[in-house]
């Protein structure tokens, strides 16, 4: 079983609500909306799925998402799956979906996939964001780092833009290579409150000289857990009140 949460931004206040979970399981797709559906009136039901306390079941995936993955026949696929890191023989629209976060530059919704809990770590794959912003320094310094290269992270409250905003640096040079996406920082800080430095960390997971800024550096943050940390519980990722399936 593989699943996602769908966050949409709210234009006036600028938060992420976390609206929906698709879950696929034995090749049946599955989505059912959260409580964060509600937690704010501008957010607007998917087209054909406008019913809240629903679920909705198809052995295809859903149109809202298929438009987010970019398809096989376009001749950029293998190379955007490989800067991912993804696998091209068995492809999994769930996992390319959570690392691209299955952005769209004409609305505000974003994907994030549902960690899993492996030996006692859960590991989040995503692209830095803000690569294509950088001055020719961090730029220098992005194109010497090796996969495995370790991260230093900096809560960056005097942020205007986002007080919330984790920031990346090469750990050796102190170098800003860029930002952990805005949809992510709520659990990377419970972890990282959580825990010492040495149980939770970033790395890179690949670099991609050849591609585009938005996918130059794949970032992994992995966290032991010794407690019982559950990802995304808070209350607007719990499902919405389901009275029947359709």
């Amino acid at each position: 079983m593989s699943s996602i949460y769908i966050l949409w931004q709210d234009q006036i206040t600028k938060l992420w609500h976390p609206v929906a979970k698709l879950v696929r399981e034995n090749d049946l797709y599955r989505l059912n909306y959260t409580k964060g559906a509600t937690a704010s009136k501008g957010f607007l039901p998917f087209p054909q799925m406008e019913e809240l306390d629903r679920i909705y079941e198809s052995d295809e995936i859903f149109p809202f998402f298929n438009n987010r993955i970019l398809p096989k026949s376009r001749p950029e696929f293998k190379s955007i799956i490989g800067w991912l890191d993804l696998n091209t023989e068995f492809f999994d629209p769930l996992e390319y979906l959570g690392v691209t976060s299955g952005q769209r530059k004409t609305d505000n919704y974003r994907i994030l996939k549902v960690p899993e809990l492996v030996d006692g770590k859960y590991t989040f794959n995503f692209l830095i964001s803000g690569v294509q912003y950088l001055d020719d320094k961090s730029k220098s310094v992005i194109s010497n780092l090796g996969q495995g290269s370790e991260l230093e992270y900096f809560f960056e409250t005097d942020n205007e833009i986002d007080q919330n905003a984790i920031k990346l640096l090469d750990k050796i040079t102190g170098t800003f290579v860029g930002y952990c996406p805005r949809y992510l920082v709520s659990d990377f800080k419970v972890l990282l409150g959580k825990n010492s430095n040495h149980l939770s960390n970033f790395k890179v997971k690949k670099l991609n000289l050849d591609a585009p800024a938005s996918y130059r550096l794949v970032c992994t943050f992995e966290s032991e857990i010794h407690d019982k940390y559950i990802p995304l519980v808070m209350d607007e990722y719990l499902a919405h009140t389901i009275v029947h399936n359709s």
